[in-house]
């Protein structure tokens, strides 16, 4: 209940990685970027000395719908499908590139990149396994040109050892992509979480707080009374149990939707998001605080001080913890263990 969870490694089954390095339109321009420079390249290619026999209309012409292609997909709403769907462009790409090499197979060796561009795509934007599984489509696209065209007999033997560099060059980048997203989520889980309790940390309240104030929710601070002497009493070790029990009570608690966090040392914290009512906020806190005085830990009975702010007003998430903090600071000196609501300010 509220609290976040591991995010899933990169493959099909769930839903991916929602970065915007890691959407379908993210992977979608790219290989619009690609195609754009691979028809300006190609058209800049029927420029310089050619072999005899190539015919440069021909190959202009497929660098004028490589060009246009590129302009179409970039077009698209790739905002509204999966990332996965983009690998119904491989088979356009390869399109592409075997039409160019049937009118230049007199030049056999000069689309080798084009190849190469695609599969480093590949293994940028998708899984461990994808360039191998797009091999057979390659080496179609690759063979049938030069069998068709006026290339030498030899030349389509050179897909031997060109297509397997190929798919190795992907299935390394995807590796290393792979490995770079785990990184990657590793550290914003670190940014985002509390490394004793696995609650959210203030990072993620200063995140979500600005739509709660929107929406009218509330924030409730908790405080652990006489933390300190259970540290300098009983050790830092027991004070740890004692704030993991604080943790635990909290996941327990809190409704779904809600956000349970520590905010530092023995300080706590729960976003309550709106729309809210001060009934529905009162019930919250109140079980929220019955489940703290069941906590006991090593013959330690623990009690909370809870303050509750409502998010408005100016001051943002400053102002919201300040309001909520000195509520529970009231409450402390009221003699600890109970609740008080903030004015609203």
């Amino acid at each position: 209940m509220g609290q976040s969870q591991r995010a899933p490694r990169r493959r099909w089954s769930g839903s991916l990685l929602r970065r915007a390095s890691r959407t379908a339109r993210g992977a979608a321009l790219s290989l619009c970027v690609i195609g754009l420079a691979s028809g300006v390249l190609t058209f800049l290619s029927t420029v310089v000395p050619s072999p005899a026999g190539l015919d440069v209309t021909e190959v202009r012409w497929v660098a004028a719908a490589t060009l246009l292609t590129s302009g179409v997909v970039a077009l698209l709403p790739w905002r509204r499908v999966d990332l996965r769907w983009t690998l119904a462009l491989v088979p356009v790409g390869l399109a592409l590139i075997g039409v160019h090499n049937y009118v230049a197979a007199a030049d056999a060796y000069r689309y080798g990149a084009f190849f190469l561009l695609l599969f480093v795509w590949i293994g940028l934007w998708h899984p461990r396994g994808t360039a191998a599984l797009m091999a057979p489509f390659a080496a179609v696209a690759y063979v049938v040109p030069l069998l068709l065209g006026d290339a030498p007999a030899y030349a389509a033997w050179t897909v031997t050892y060109a297509l397997p560099l190929y798919v190795v060059t992907g299935e390394v980048i995807a590796w290393r992509s792979a490995r770079l997203d785990d990184a990657l989520r590793r550290l914003d889980a670190l940014a985002r979480t509390d490394p004793l309790t696995g609650l959210a940390n203030r990072t993620v309240l200063e995140r979500a707080a600005a739509g709660t104030s929107r929406s009218g929710g509330a924030l409730l601070y908790l405080d652990v009374d006489d933390f300190k002497v259970v540290n300098d009493t009983h050790g830092h070790a027991r004070g740890d149990e004692v704030l993991l029990a604080v943790a635990d009570a909290l996941r327990a608690s809190v409704r779904e939707g809600d956000v349970p966090l520590r905010i530092a040392g023995d300080e706590f914290a729960v976003l309550l998001p709106g729309p809210l009512d001060a009934v529905t906020a009162q019930q919250v806190a109140e079980r929220i605080g019955r489940r703290l005085s069941t906590i006991e830990v090593a013959g330690l009975t623990v009690t909370t001080s809870m303050g509750v702010a409502w998010c408005c007003g100016d001051g943002g998430v400053e102002g919201l913890l300040a309001r909520a903090d000195g509520a529970m600071y009231a409450a402390k000196e009221a003699g600890g263990g109970r609740l008080v609501v903030a004015a609203s300010g």
